[in-house]
């Protein structure tokens, strides 16, 4: 499980790239053949910071041999997931640009 948290991050995070990454080096295959269905849920830890949790639902990897995309096992998607934790003044950020959008009816 990938975790990132309570640390400063510089640059953007890229859960699907880092997914992606994770399952071709699994699976021996370059990131650039996969497809993936990204599944996301939202919740609180016990300190009231927000957790992101980015998963692969499903999974295809595009095969030369085959010239087909093949789906890879679900055993394998179920191995993999990054877990993004906001502190306090971030979750306040973030639920006040999704408030705008709601606002703005986006």
């Amino acid at each position: 499980m990938e975790m990132l948290s309570r640390k400063v991050v510089t640059e953007t995070i890229n859960p699907l790239e880092i997914l992606r990454k994770k399952i071709a080096d699994t699976i021996e295959a370059d990131p650039s053949n996969l497809k993936i269905e990204l599944g996301f849920q939202v919740s609180y830890n016990s300190y009231g910071h927000l957790v992101l949790r980015f998963y692969p639902k499903r999974v295809w990897v595009w095969r030369e041999e085959e010239d087909a995309w093949k789906t890879v096992d679900e055993d394998i998607c179920r191995m993999f997931d990054v877990l993004v934790v906001l502190n306090y003044s971030e979750t306040h950020q973030l639920l006040g640009f999704v408030k705008e959008l709601n606002v703005k009816g986006i």
